[in-house]
């Protein structure tokens, strides 16, 4: 699954990610995913993130597919779908101790048997959330658990869904458990990482998709300091790594981000900056943000 999120449903980058053969797009917002709807993809769409109770009717007009922890919201789904003669398919999310949403182990069998009672969905399977800081040994024994899991609920889950772009690492390395035939892919194709925690680059992919530029609007005479037209409301500064090896992020606030410099710089200098994942997910879902020739300008 090509996820979306991180370019706020961005239509083009969509097209490349179904050409490049992703059998469905996720996304964590329903505008973007009406966006992509309102495109044409033929693909599946799939709401990341659970939906609430009041969600649930746009929900079932525009995705094909959600993940939910909440049994209640799923037969919501289910109403809902059989008054427009539609099947939603369904993913339940597991929590296995690994940092967010999902149904407790002991809670899974009982809730599928509950969801395969209902008209209206189709439990399509199962799926896991990794914080992005795991350690792959915890990866590897927790996944191991998840498909246990599965084996034990005595469905036939059409996903196995075992995370995002840090299980990737997995995939790459051969010791993803074969149960697990889904990821949900955002950060890896759109920026080259397995995580922006480190940063945790992939080998031999492209790192440049996406460069920010900022404009220096102040030099200090003082010290090698220099302030750029870029604040935190624009991206963190925690994902903003600079292009030139000599350029050191020192701090930011919601408007300026200093800089330390080893070369010299002028203000009208523009500074260049490769980002993680929550630098361009915040950034493209700024107004404020201008595309021009594959490059960021705040």
């Amino acid at each position: 699954m090509g996820v979306t999120k991180g370019v706020c449903g961005d239509v083009e980058i969509a097209r490349v990610f179904v050409e490049s053969g992703v059998t469905a797009l996720g996304d964590a917002r329903l505008e973007n995913l009406s966006t992509l709807r309102g495109a044409g993809l033929d693909v599946p769409l799939w709401l990341l993130r659970a939906p609430s109770p009041r969600d649930v009717p746009r929900l079932v007009d525009i995705a094909d597919g959600s993940l939910h922890s909440d049994l209640g919201v799923v037969g919501r789904v289910a109403s809902e779908s059989r008054q427009r003669n539609t099947v939603h398919q369904v993913i339940l999310m597991v929590d296995l101790d690994t940092g967010r949403e999902g149904f407790h182990p002991e809670e899974v069998c009982t809730v599928c048997t509950e969801i395969a009672r209902l008209d209206g969905v189709e439990m399509a399977g199962l799926g896991l959330y990794f914080d992005f800081k795991s350690p792959l040994a915890e990866l590897r024994e927790t996944l191991n658990t998840f498909t246990e899991l599965a084996r034990s609920a005595g469905a036939a889950f059409r996903f196995l869904s075992g995370g995002a772009s840090n299980v990737f690492e997995l995939v790459l390395d051969g010791s993803l458990p074969e149960a697990v035939n889904h990821v949900r892919l955002g950060t890896a194709p759109l920026l080259g990482l397995f995580s922006s925690h480190g940063p945790r680059s992939i080998d031999d992919w492209e790192r440049d998709t996406f460069v920010l530029e900022a404009e220096v609007i102040e030099v200090k005479t003082s010290r090698p300091e220099a302030i750029l037209a870029l604040g935190r409301q624009d991206a963190p500064m925690e994902h903003l790594y600079p292009c030139n090896p000599g350029l050191a992020v020192v701090r930011s606030s919601s408007d300026h981000l200093v800089v330390r410099f080893a070369d010299a710089l002028a203000v009208g200098d523009c500074v260049r900056f490769r980002l993680g994942y929550g630098a361009l997910s915040r950034f493209m879902a700024t107004r404020h943000a201008r595309p021009r020739g594959g490059v960021l300008y705040a």
